[in-house]
Formats: C-alpha cells, sequence, structure tokens
C-alpha cells in the first residue's frame, strides 16, 4: 500500500506517492504532462498511476473549494470532484 496526495484546480495540479515507510516513490505537476503552463487539473497518465490498493488524499475538500469559487463568482461548469471521483470509482470497480 501507498498513499496518494492529489492536488488539484489551483495553479498547478500535482500528484505524489509515498511508500508505508514515508519515502516519496513520485511526485510531479500536470504541466510537464500536458505543457500547459499552471495547469489546473490532473493529466491522464497521472491519473493512470494510482493503483486500486493506494489511500488517496486530497489537498482539500473539493465541494467546499466549490462552493468558494461560486461565492466568488467563479461557477465551473463540471463540479469539482466529478471527473477525479468518477475516475477513481471506474477504476477500482465501484461503478
Amino acid at each position: 500500500m501507498r498513499y496518494c496526495g492529489i492536488s488539484e484546480y489551483y495553479h498547478d495540479a500535482g500528484i505524489s506517492f509515498i511508500d508505508e515507510s514515508g519515502n516519496i516513490e513520485f511526485a510531479s505537476q500536470s504541466e510537464r504532462y500536458s505543457k500547459n503552463k499552471n495547469d489546473m487539473i490532473l493529466h491522464p497518465l497521472l491519473l493512470n498511476m494510482i493503483d486500486e490498493n493506494d489511500e488517496i488524499y486530497f489537498y482539500e475538500d473539493p465541494y467546499l473549494k466549490q462552493k468558494m469559487l461560486k461565492t466568488i463568482g467563479l461557477d465551473l461548469k463540471y463540479p469539482i470532484p466529478t471527473f477525479t471521483l468518477l475516475f477513481f470509482s471506474l477504476k477500482i470497480g465501484l461503478i
């Protein structure tokens, strides 16, 4: 088992994997794969690195983030967690 940390919907999305001993196995930012400076959405290649045994942690509550964005007038077309959570659900067989 390893821990997967995800930061998304900021100026630069990123992902990291840490083993049970606390060693960093992998860490990267989405812009390295998408070639879009300050890419705020995780690239699919990074998402595909997640295994079904990984414990997944988000930087902050994505629902709370969307609510905050709406209060300042930024209403995204899709709810923030929709793509990422749908991807995880499909990957581990919940859907």
